[in-house]
């Protein structure tokens, strides 16, 4: 029941930069320095860059996170139609549906795009590994939807 913005402060207490996050505070310190900033004023500055990443991956967490215990409510959902004879597992196919935007993971999910399976069949990602529903990577925002024959 709580928002990502609102998980993302407390993801923020309990993690920290990744290293390539790491690597680019680095090298935004050493850029202010040798452009001559002060090393007090480099420091206030480097200080809220970090955090402005920290908070960018907290909220890439929390976001991710999300949408994961989204799809997989929605799983436990349709096993419990199933397993009430609701769904025939013989003419009901689940299909990967992408969100077709500027976001979109080009090798993972995009050539995903409809592809259909059996209710118990994992999904094939575009780099070749087994999932059996969203999320493939982080900030992964697809879905998957029922067919019917």
């Amino acid at each position: 029941g709580v928002s990502p913005d609102r998980l993302a402060p407390r993801i923020m207490q309990v993690v920290g930069l990744r290293t390539d996050q790491v690597l680019a505070v680095e090298r935004f310190r050493a850029r202010l320095l040798s452009d001559g900033v002060t090393p007090d004023r480099a420091d206030a500055r480097v200080a809220k860059y970090a955090e402005a990443q920290l908070r960018s991956r907290a909220t890439l967490i929390s976001r991710t996170e999300m949408v994961d215990t989204a799809n997989a409510g929605q799983n436990e959902l349709w096993n419990a139609a199933r397993g009430a004879g609701d769904l025939d597992p013989e003419t009901t196919r689940r299909t990967w549906i992408v969100t077709p935007d500027d976001r979109l993971d080009l090798v993972v999910c995009e050539p995903m795009d409809g592809q259909e399976v059996k209710l118990d069949e994992p999904f094939t990602t575009g780099d070749g590994r087994q999932i059996m529903r969203p999320t493939a990577h982080p900030a992964c925002r697809c879905g998957v939807g029922l067919v019917f024959s």
